[in-house]
């Protein structure tokens, strides 16, 4: 495996680094090898399988996008399947909407929570797009104050 291997740094930020052998979480906890970064999700393959897959773990999406496109860009063509920009922006879209619904989610049930209806706890969160995420809870009738 990766982590067991010398390999070299090629690229890195807070959590991950690209190496010569793929891309691998810092703390050694994950890795996936360079010709698997182009595998697709699915029934009909329409998106790439990663950022899927990272949606469920512990990790800053951010940080993963950030190394998992420098991983493409460095290891594209050690991958069976060459890269198609149209899956990577669909697989994109896709991801953003699943962040943004689990934010509207968070935000819905802090609305329920300071109007009673749920127990109180600490609720923090910082939107990714403040003005989406605000206009997408205006047409839910959620009125809120945020602070950056």
């Amino acid at each position: 495996m990766g982590c067991q291997m010398a390999t070299k740094i090629l690229y890195q930020n807070n959590q991950w680094k690209v190496t010569t052998w793929g891309l691998e979480r810092k703390d050694q906890n994950y890795e996936i090898e360079k010709k698997r970064l182009t595998e697709r999700h699915g029934f009909d393959h329409s998106l790439y399988s990663w950022p899927l897959h990272m949606l469920t773990k512990d990790v800053s999406q951010a940080a993963f996008w950030d190394a998992w496109e420098m991983a493409l860009v460095l290891h594209g063509s050690a991958c069976p399947d060459p890269i198609d920009q149209d899956v990577l922006e669909d697989t994109r879209v896709y991801v953003k909407q699943l962040i943004l619904a689990e934010q509207i989610e968070d935000l819905e049930r802090a609305h329920q929570r300071k109007r009673g209806n749920l127990p109180t706890g600490i609720v923090t969160w910082r939107p990714s797009d403040p003005d989406v995420v605000g206009d997408a809870l205006k047409k839910k009738g959620i009125v809120f104050n945020y602070c950056l």
